[in-house]
């Protein structure tokens, strides 16, 4: 079997696919709700450090 990675017939298409994932939706729920639980998970184990170094 003889496949190739490039393909001539294919078109270029640069940053569309950029585009539109961030028109998506669903890709901006799921970016907002990971930014808030990096937020959350590291301001809570910055707490926690801070609390536990007391002892």
């Amino acid at each position: 079997m003889n496949r190739t990675l490039r393909n001539a017939d294919a078109d270029f298409v640069g940053l569309y696919n950029f585009a539109r994932l961030l028109r998506d939706p669903r890709f901006l729920t799921a970016l907002q709700i990971s930014a808030l639980w990096e937020v959350i998970t590291v301001t809570g184990t910055c707490y926690y450090w801070r609390w536990a170094w007391r002892f």
